[in-house]
């Protein structure tokens, strides 16, 4: 038997192989912990309304904790999209010193009582374009981060906006900074490679700074660093502003009254049976009629059976058989007076979902009552939109 002794190139080639596999598993098992943990929360409060329902009691502040853990779950599914640089999607108008203010119980609660949380807000109105959750994001980061870097408590993090200016473009501003025990040079250029982490084992997945830069690129803007060891760290992080009219409040809530929408028949195409249920709940709460339909075949077969107008095609994008775009195309050529809008658990962008129709709504999943029908609303006040309830 004759063995061949590996090259330097080959050795170098499988060390390099190990390492990807090394931080493919790390970042596996720091996704899979973030969702074990969210699972748990759910099923946990799920059981513990079963019994209280056998028992006859309330059960809305388990409701309210379910609620608020699916929403954690969105928002791991937009941190690795920000990780992979796809599209979060700019779809709202934020004020961002009313956002960061609305958001100071939840980082308070991250970077735990023995440290101090101090806010500078502006007094100028600071509006950008971006996803709400993506700032949350980015700020729940840089305080863990925070956090960590002061071990020994008594520290402060302090976040500062303001407003400057790039080349005639106004920006927006937003200065971390915290106490703590700094990074050293050694390691300034690494931070916010994927993976990077001075952490020890299991206490970082190397993550957190890799998906914050990729949020700031998404929103094309720009984060930078300094720091000194043992006197802390500031991360300057600049937004482009926009003057268009606000449209995402921090305390946004669902609508939950019929309003205009009581009456208007809406077909709902979505091959997840369960996901379908949920949706047909949620439309009919408001007072919509619903056709339900399980693929676009069954949609165009409920449609050619169904008498009376069809306001709205809520249809996801990837179904078997046919795509939810051919399926709108369709319609559209049948019942041009229908108001289609799309949903996906794909972000807006990705390869599933490109070249859609820009004209026409786009939702991602996991839907958000409020938004959904805040959508339908402005679908129907649109010139040349009229229900025919």
């Amino acid at each position: 038997m004759s063995y061949k002794k590996k090259t330097n190139m080959e050795s170098v080639a499988l060390e390099e192989q190990r390492q990807k596999l090394q931080m493919l598993g790390q970042f596996a098992g720091g996704t899979a912990h973030d969702f074990n943990n969210i699972l748990s929360i759910i099923k946990g409060y799920a059981e513990s309304i079963e019994r209280r329902v056998q028992a006859g009691q309330g059960f809305q502040d388990q409701l309210c904790k379910i609620i608020e853990t699916t929403q954690r779950g969105a928002g791991i599914t937009r941190q690795l999209l920000a990780f992979g640089r796809q599209s979060i999607g700019l779809d709202e108008v934020v004020d961002l010193n009313a956002h960061i203010l609305s958001q100071k119980h939840l980082l308070e609660t991250a970077l735990e009582s023995i440290n101090t949380l101090d806010l500078h807000l502006c007094d100028h109105l600071v509006k950008v374009e971006c996803d709400p959750e993506a700032i949350v994001r980015i700020l729940l980061n840089m305080t863990m981060n925070a956090r960590d870097a002061m071990p020994n408590g008594g520290g402060i993090l302090s976040i500062h906006t303001d407003v400057s200016s790039d080349q005639g473009q106004e920006m927006a501003h937003i200065k971390i900074s915290d106490t703590g025990s700094g990074i050293s040079p050694e390691v300034m250029d690494s931070i916010f490679e994927p993976f990077f982490t001075t952490k020890g084992q299991g206490k970082g997945t190397g993550l957190g700074l890799s998906m914050t830069f990729g949020l700031v690129d998404q929103m094309q803007g720009q984060i930078s660093v300094s720091s000194e060891v043992n006197h802390g760290t500031s991360f300057d992080i600049f937004l482009p502003m926009t003057d268009k009219e606000i449209t995402y409040q921090p305390d946004d809530q669902p609508l939950m009254t019929k309003g205009g929408l009581s009456g208007c028949t809406v077909l709902l195409a979505e091959d997840e049976p369960d996901l379908r249920d949920v949706l047909t709940e949620m439309l009919t709460s408001i007072g919509m009629t619903v056709l339900a339909a399980e693929d676009a075949n069954q949609a165009l077969v409920i449609q050619e059976g169904y008498e009376r107008p069809i306001d709205f095609l809520l249809t996801d994008i990837v179904m078997p058989q046919m795509s939810g775009q051919k399926l709108a195309e369709l319609f559209q050529s049948l019942r041009p007076d229908t108001q289609i809008i799309y949903m996906s658990g794909y972000p807006y962008g990705h390869d599933a979902v490109k070249n859609l129709n820009t004209d026409v709504p786009f939702l991602s999943k996991p839907l958000n009552q409020g938004k959904l029908q805040e959508t339908l609303l402005e679908c129907l006040g649109k010139e040349g939109f009229k229900s025919k309830h």
